[in-house]
């Protein structure tokens, strides 16, 4: 009978999830690795996303994965604060995790949880309290994704065990100057500028999108792809000259990538590029968090088209341009 139990049990194939080197198991479905660059909340998003499919900076859905996000790295990141997924900007002042799981535990230090837009997620490391600060400073952080499963068939009835381990498949980032030698660009997609080293891809696609899920189309593309910075005049017609390419219609609105610090009512660029150079339209209202190109509107005072305005990071564009920068 044991015997026979066995056997049935040997036909059954296992399924199990394991971490990739270099990552932790956090024992709740996912693995866990620390950064200690200090980015600011959006570029560390975007090297989550790229690293790995299905990447983002961590989600807290409980206690207990609270106490082990702010446990496993404490000491390789120097007892530091990190960013958490959390953000107000996608859904216009609520909070909300970038991997879309439901904000219902909250872990906010009291009187700290602030509904403004434009804000992101810290845990302290001494306490694993929660505070928010505006999405454009740089903290250290912690990425999550999910455990790989592997199948496998039990032993049960070898005479002889050989220990294997599985081999798991971790996309790395190759230098773009090795990968991509300038002038080319991922795909003749993109295209490229000598004046600043840069590829450009506009897209306009069928679904609006807003300016965070612009962004990630970006990041989606290539790695290291970005909504668009600029920082010259001659820039900023090349890349109206650009969308008018693909299209004419005139009421046309292009994301870039352009951020505001929403506590000082100032900007600047998702790619942390200096912020040296501006065509936001006189005529613009009151400031909103991010802002997009128009290709189509003329703008007397400047003499030029290619007017920026601002909008809520929330609402939908019919276009974006993302870049790539060879150094």
């Amino acid at each position: 009978m044991i015997l026979a139990i066995l056997i049935y049990l040997s036909s059954i194939p296992w399924v199990f999830c394991i971490c990739p080197s270099g990552f932790s198991s956090g024992s709740n479905g996912f693995c866990y690795k620390g950064y200690n660059d200090q980015n600011t909340w959006f570029q560390a998003e975007a090297t989550c996303a790229q690293n790995i499919d299905g990447g983002h900076l961590a989600s807290v859905e409980n206690v207990f994965t609270n106490a082990v996000i702010g446990s496993l790295f404490a000491a390789q990141l120097n007892y530091s604060d990190i960013w958490l997924g959390g953000t107000t900007d996608y859904l216009g002042g609520n909070w909300s995790w970038s991997d879309s799981t439901a904000f219902s535990y909250t872990n906010f230090e009291p009187g700290r949880q602030n509904n403004s837009i434009g804000l992101c997620l810290v845990q302290r490391y001494n306490d694993l309290r929660w505070y928010p600060i505006e999405c454009i400073q740089s903290r250290k952080f912690i990425c999550e994704y999910p455990e790989v499963q592997k199948t496998s068939s039990p032993e049960f009835l070898s005479t002889t065990k050989t220990q294997s381990t599985p081999q798991i498949s971790v996309p790395t980032k190759t230098s773009l100057s090795t990968l991509l030698p300038p002038p080319n660009c991922p795909n003749n997609t993109w295209l490229y500028y000598n004046e600043t080293n840069k590829c450009y891809f506009f897209d306009m696609p069928t679904k609006k999108l807003n300016w965070h899920k612009s962004l990630a189309a970006c990041n989606d593309l290539y790695h290291n792809a970005t909504l668009v910075s600029i920082h010259s005049k001659d820039e900023n017609l090349k890349l109206v000259d650009l969308a008018k390419s693909f299209s004419n219609e005139s009421s046309l609105q292009v994301w870039i990538g352009l951020r505001q610090v929403t506590e000082f009512d100032v900007y600047a660029w998702i790619d942390g590029t200096p912020y040296n150079f501006t065509n936001i339209s006189p005529g613009d209202g009151d400031p909103a968090p991010c802002v997009h190109l128009d290709p189509n509107y003329y703008d007397q005072d400047t003499k030029g088209y290619g007017s920026w305005f601002s909008n809520s990071c929330g609402d939908v564009a019919k276009a974006y341009i993302c870049e790539l920068e060879f150094v």
